[in-house]
């Protein structure tokens, strides 16, 4: 194998992710070429800074810290929705009431404008017969 097929595969090399014809000849190479060998430790070096800041430590309250906060905002969650609730029925019966007075108050302007035509049409009709006395029926079959 030539430098450049070595430089492909050396990561994979350095994990131990190859199988071992590849990893005999990767062998056989480093041990002859002092550049890929040098790119090789770098590489190793490198592998091994990262895995020692891997290396994380954990609290050991972490777990019930995580639930208590997790229980904090259901119960902030659950207060809301119980509020919400409960004035729910409160708009419910708020809207139900203007509802009924619009409503009362539409039927109220309507009959006294009602009454006000049947008092003008009473009006009419006592100017049409004065003295309200005879009707027109009662003239003709009269004569």
């Amino acid at each position: 194998m030539d430098c450049k097929n070595i430089e492909d595969i050396l990561i994979f090399y350095a994990l131990n992710e190859i199988s071992g014809a590849e990893k005999e000849e990767v062998q056989k190479h480093l041990n002859k070429c002092e550049t890929c060998n040098s790119i090789y430790n770098n590489l190793k070096a490198d592998l091994n800074i990262i895995d020692e800041e891997k290396v994380t430590v954990i609290n050991e309250n972490f777990t019930a810290n995580i639930m208590s906060e997790i229980e904090n905002i259901s119960s902030e969650k659950m207060k809301k929705n119980n509020i919400i609730k409960m004035f729910q029925p409160l708009a419910a019966a708020a809207g139900i009431i203007l509802i009924l007075t619009i409503g009362i108050l539409t039927g109220n302007m309507i009959a006294a404008d009602s009454t006000q035509n049947i008092t003008n049409t009473e009006n009419e009709i006592y100017y049409f017969n004065d003295l309200q006395q005879e009707n027109a029926e009662f003239f003709l079959l009269n004569e």
